[in-house]
Parts: C-alpha cells; structure tokens; sequence
C-alpha cells in the first residue's frame, strides 16, 4: 500500500536528510537454512525483540522482508517500526464480496489480518483499504510474529518494511558512505520454486522479479548451500537470476563450522579490522584449517553460476566473468552460532545475544559488510563515470546488426529442432508469419484490458506477438551488450584501468541500467523476462502507425524499443541511479 505509518515521524533521520544519501537494496538469497535471516538480524543493534519474531518456526521467512536500517532512532522504547506493508489487494479482495466474505470466516489468515466481513451496501474497495489502513496504522510485534511464521502470508502480502536501527559499526560506515541502506530477507529459492497444494502436492511456481523480491536491487548477498544445489532452480529461474547476477554485483556467504575452531586455536580478532586480516590469513591457504578456501567453501556454488553463466571454469578453477573485483574479495565466511542453532531449532530455549560465539558470528558478519558497501560504493563511482562519457553509442549504432540476427531467426522460427537466437519463446500455435501478421493488424489486441500480457486463451498464449516482441527485444538489448567488445571500439576515460576491466564496467554498466530501468519486474513470459510490456504495446502501436510491409514488422517494432533505450541510457535519471 506504501503507506508510511505515523511511528516513523519518530526517526532521528528525518526523510528530507535521507534523500540526501544514496539508496541502496541488498538481498539476501539462497536456500531455505542459509543463514539468510541471522546474517540481516545480527546487523540490528537492539535484536533482542526482533529475534524473538523468527523463533517460531525454525528461522524460516515466510515472505519477503526489507530491513531499513537508519543509524539512530530518536524513540528509545522503540526496537523496530513497521514502516510500510505491501498488500496484494486482488489477493486478498478475491472476485466478489461473497468469495471475500467467506475466506474471513475459514482462512486464519484473514483473521491474522483483522479483516472482517463487508456488506454488499457497503463500497466494498474503500471498505477493505480501510481495514488494511486500520491493520497496519496499529499493528503489534506480535502480529508481525504472526504474519513472519505463518505458511502461505506472501500469497496476500507481498513485502514488509521494518525499520531498525543499525549497529554501532554499520552506522558509522552508513554515515560516511552516506548510504541509505535497505537489506532484503528473501524466501527460500526452492520454497518459491514450488508450492504446495490442498492435497499436499507441490507444483511449479512461477514469480515475477517483484514477487521474488528480486527488483530495485543494489547487490546480493548469495548465502551457499552446504548440499548443493537441485535442477529445479536452474529449471525455473535460470533467466531471472542470471538477468540479476550478471547486472548487479554477487557476493558469496557461507557459515562455517570451522572457522570458529580455528579463531579458537589461533586467537579471535577483536574488530572489524582484525577480522578481515584474519580472513585474509584464511585465504592465503597458509594454515592447516583452509588448505583450499575456494574449493573447500564455495565450489558448489561457483558451479551453479557457471551454468547461469556468471563465472567460468579455468583448468581446474571457477572465475567470475566480472573481473572489476578480486574474487577473494566477492568471498567471505561466517562461523556457525551454536547459541543460534539451539534458539532457531529447540523448543523455549532463550536466546543468549551476548554468548560469546554469537559475538564471534556479528563481528565476520559487520566485517562482510563493511567490505561490501565499500565495494559497491566503489563500482558505482566507476560506472557513473562511464555514464558521463557516455556508453549509448554501444548499442544505437548497432541497431542494425540486430535487426539482421532477427531477420534470419524467423527465417528457421518455424523449423522443429532449430533453435533461435533472439527471437524467443518459439510457440508452437504461431508461425513467425502469424506473430509478423498480427503485429500490423489493428484489430488485434495487443494487451488485456488489465495490462495483462500472459493471459492464456484455449491454453495458447492470447497476446502472443506483444509476448515474444518483449521477450526478443530483451534478448536483443542482452546479446548486444555480451557482445560489446566484438562490435565496438571500447573507449573511456577509465585510463589507469586495464582495458578488460574497463570492458567489464561497461557491460556492468549497461546491465545495471537495464535492469533498474527497463525490465518488466511484474510478469514473465514462460520464465523469460522482458521489457516493459507498455514499451511493447507502444512498439507495435508505432509499427502500425509507419503502414510497415508485413515482412518486417517484428524487427520495426525491436528497433523502436532499441530507440526507448538508448533514451534511457541518455537521461538524467540515469545518473542518479549511482549518485542517490
């Protein structure tokens, strides 16, 4: 609803002083039992109560959660704040006030909600934000520990925004990185993969970016698994996330159960500072507890990018494609918390914040992310530099080398077992000549009356050739900016920078703003993302305006998107996506 409540009037840092800092949304993501939520938490300065909220069924996240963290908070009673709730209204409306009536008396959520029935005299949308207002304007520390713990809330609330305060360590980096910085707990990738029916079954489950809380992104926290990970994922979010991974920053997260024998042995580090020295010796392989950090920590994950194709096996070593970054750097540690696990997995076991191997846990995880806000304080000072000398020129003057790729994948869209390069999804109810036809055909329509872009019709996509005009336009911008090097004289001012990193900023570059500024982050096409869908209807709205002979439309219509974002590229708000 983003409706900030009245509490937050109570920050010391007023909005007006916020605007000032650059914001910044990292998400946690991985595996459900990563460490997702532990890592966030142990960044809050009074956790106690915010601890509390997560013990009630083993530490797992139920829906998507934004911890804003603000250096101070002016209301000392206060440990956190409920800043603002996203509800999915259409969810929670249903279709008609009867079929809303009756899931207020059978579905605990809706009690969870306080919502109560609603008249049919009544206006029943002004009604139902009225509770909603009412719910959130008064909501409890033990109704968020409701909502938190209980299965199935994220199909009627999509995000939470908790504000907290940081740390002493993160505050005083927050204020001299002047960072406004927002950590995003993600569900477990496998837990939204599938979902779980009446009868117990599990069935795909296909999610936008939004809905996966993967939009607006900074950076990623990608916490390792320690099993490996299944085909499912890949399966169902190979496009999502390598359109993520390969557009903003990557750092790998693992808990370990020998680092805090070895900080045991050898002597734990005292503060931040030591303890990156100390990751470093780790590192280094010159001691018998990490003969082989890399390989011993990470290799299963590195693995799982290598088939999203953000890093690359080298002999006998994977390596981020990214090359602005030592991959040492992208890699960190954090000892396992025996004191965590038995609060997390035992029944009315108070959790102790002051044990000494949860101490252990918070300093490698503040000194992670001291080193991450740096880094990625740093990128965005390159790319915005880049921006300046202007990196639109990569891909107007290569508009033509597209249309040519689009012009010869219809030539072999129709042909079974050939696959396209560009032009995606291959549907078999539509030749290319149909979706070609369709597209100069102005009787055809090209969204549903919502905005809808997947709506099926008989189980054939119904808005087909806006589907794959977006899918392939995404594609054409992607190939484009793989292929930067081949096609182009790389220039930049970046002179004290190798020319391969230089390479790797500006595809970053282009990556990032793509992501940030012209992907549809609310639908998918058959697990591809694409461009605004409203990008699509005015593409083909402008192909039919030019009166285009049928045997091009396609690529008329990719070349209008191509033009909308090179506009992008060229605007001041692009800027500001590194500089606020």
């Amino acid at each position: 609803m983003n409706k900030v409540v009245p509490q937050f009037e109570n920050v010391a840092m007023n909005r007006q002083e916020r605007r000032k800092r650059r914001m910044l949304i990292i998400a946690a993501l991985g595996l459900t039992k990563a460490g997702k939520t532990s890592f966030i938490t142990s960044l809050v300065k009074k956790l106690e109560k915010i601890i509390s909220l997560f013990l009630g069924d083993m530490n797992r996240t139920k829906v998507t959660v934004d911890y804003h963290f603000v250096s101070s908070l002016a209301s000392k009673e206060e440990d956190l704040m409920i800043e603002d709730i996203q509800f999915r209204i259409s969810a929670i409306s249903k279709s008609s006030v009867e079929q809303f009536n009756n899931e207020v008396q059978k579905n605990p959520i809706y009690k969870i909600l306080k919502l109560q029935a609603i008249n049919e005299n009544e206006a029943f949308e002004e009604k139902l934000l009225e509770m909603l207002d009412h719910f959130q304007e008064g909501i409890t520390p033990k109704d968020l520990a409701k909502i938190l713990n209980t299965e199935g809330i994220d199909e009627y609330i999509k995000k939470i925004t908790v504000l907290v305060e940081a740390t002493d360590a993160l505050a005083s980096v927050l204020d001299n990185l002047e960072i406004d910085l927002y950590m995003r707990d993600t569900r477990g990738l496998m837990d939204l993969a599938l979902q779980e029916q009446e009868d117990g079954t599990k069935i795909t489950n296909i999610r936008s970016l939004n809905d996966l809380g993967l939009d607006g992104l900074s950076g990623v926290l990608f916490f390792c698994s320690r099993d490996g990970y299944t085909n499912n994922i890949l399966q169902i979010y190979e496009d999502t996330l390598k359109n993520v991974f390969k557009s903003v920053p990557i750092f790998l997260v693992r808990r370990s159960e020998i680092l805090p024998l070895a900080c045991k042995i050898l002597g734990a580090p005292n503060n931040v500072e030591e303890t990156i020295e100390f990751t470093q010796t780790m590192q280094n392989g010159e001691n018998h507890f990490f003969p082989s950090y890399e390989l011993d920590n990470f290799q299963t994950t590195l693995k799982l990018l290598n088939d999203l194709n953000i890093t690359y096996l080298k002999q006998t070593q994977y390596v981020f494609r990214d090359l602005y970054f030592d991959q040492n750097r992208m890699e960190f540690l954090v000892p396992d918390s025996a004191s965590l696990t038995s609060a997390s997995t035992v029944n009315n076991v108070i959790f102790d914040v002051s044990s000494e191997d949860y101490n252990l846990f918070q300093l490698f995880s503040m000194a992670c992310m001291s080193q991450v806000l740096e880094m990625i304080n740093e990128l965005h000072k390159f790319m915005e530099r880049l921006v300046s000398d202007g990196i639109t020129k990569y891909i107007q003057s290569n508009k033509q080398y597209i249309i040519n790729l689009i012009t010869q994948d219809l030539k072999k869209y129709d042909l079974i077992g050939i696959d396209t390069e560009i032009v995606r999804p291959q549907l078999e109810a539509y030749s290319s000549k149909n979706l070609c036809d369709l597209i100069v055909d102005s009787n055809y329509e090209v969204l549903g009356p919502r905005g809808g872009i997947t709506t099926p019709r008989n189980g054939v996509l119904r808005y087909a050739s806006t589907a794959v005009l977006a899918v392939s336009s995404k594609r054409a911008i992607d190939h484009l900016i793989e292929k930067v090097s081949e096609i182009n004289n790389i220039t930049s001012s970046l002179n004290n920078i190798s020319l391969d990193k230089q390479l790797s900023l500006i595809k970053k570059a282009l990556n990032f703003i793509l992501y940030r500024n012209f992907v549809d982050i609310y639908a998918t096409v058959q697990n591809y993302v694409i461009v605004p869908r409203g990008s699509a209807k005015k593409a083909i709205y402008s192909t039919r305006e030019l009166g285009v002979p049928t045997s091009i439309p396609l690529e008329t219509a990719v070349s209008f998107i191509l033009d909308e974002f090179c506009n992008i590229l060229e605007s001041s708000d692009v800027r500001r996506l590194f500089t606020n």
